[in-house]
């Protein structure tokens, strides 16, 4: 069967506007050191808990598949935001910026004392996830519901991993670098059932929705992976047998890595 394989420049596709005050970087330092020696599912997030953190303004670069196919409209998220807002004080998983302070032993940030600061977890997953200089994700079909796997890249060889389901549910974990691959061979061919290796084949997003040659192809697939040119983005179908696989997820994520 054929894998297609998915990897993006996140400069190109993400929002770049990080926020890096110290709070937000120690935040992020403290969750790549729960991942330093094996993986640590760190946080688990929906759809709309993601939007309301990151706000309703802000370009998601990772699919939000209950958003998209209940949620459309803006002006609907803008109110879903609010209440998902309070729903998130009343678990203590933001809180104003003088009670932040004070359970932090910090000085109040005199610039955002109207603001709800996320916990310090969420703030280092939200800082990673914005910070990474690129993203190389997998997905498995599979009767018409994805499944994802996005991989963002940190300094000292550690990954930050988000898995997304078909209902949208965010699950973060960190790990180190060397896990990523297994963990996505997981997904993409758990059975070995790949097919033969083959050339790849680039071809247009808007080729992939429209190509009715496409079909049979994307039906049999494992990986997708994709990439912006000055088209347009595009994505590279790469057939891979069993025996391949490993290496070539290996080659996708290390090649992502920062240097």
């Amino acid at each position: 069967m054929s894998d297609h394989s998915s990897s993006e420049d996140a400069a190109s596709a993400a929002p770049r506007d990080v926020d890096l005050d110290p709070r937000a970087l120690d935040c992020a330092m403290g969750v790549l050191v729960e991942g330093s020696t094996q993986p640590a599912l760190v946080a688990v997030l929906s759809d709309e808990e993601i939007l309301a953190l990151d706000g309703p303004e802000r370009e998601q670069f990772a699919a939000m598949p209950f958003l998209e196919s209940t949620v459309p409209d803006p002006a609907e998220r803008q109110l879903l935001t609010r209440t998902v807002l309070r729903i998130l004080a009343a678990r203590r998983d933001i809180a104003s910026e003088v009670e932040a302070a004070d359970a932090e032993g910090r000085p109040l940030r005199e610039d955002n004392l109207l603001s709800m600061v996320p916990s310090p977890t969420l703030t280092g997953v939200l800082t990673l996830r914005r910070w990474t200089a690129s993203v190389t994700w997998f997905e498995r079909r599979v009767e018409g519901q994805t499944h994802r796997l996005y991989y963002y890249p940190q300094d000292g060889g550690v990954m930050l991993e988000e898995e997304v389901t078909a209902d949208g549910l965010h699950f973060f974990t960190v790990m180190p670098q060397e896990y990523a691959a297994p963990r996505a061979h997981h997904l993409v061919d758990q059975n070995q059932v790949g097919g033969a290796d083959g050339a790849a084949r680039t071809v247009s997003t808007a080729q992939v929705e429209t190509d009715p040659e496409l079909g049979p192809l994307l039906a049999d697939t494992r990986v997708l992976v994709g990439r912006p040119s000055p088209d347009g983005a595009e994505v590279t179908i790469i057939p891979v047998s069993p025996e391949h696989v490993d290496g070539l997820l290996e080659e996708l994520l290390v090649g992502a890595a920062p240097e």
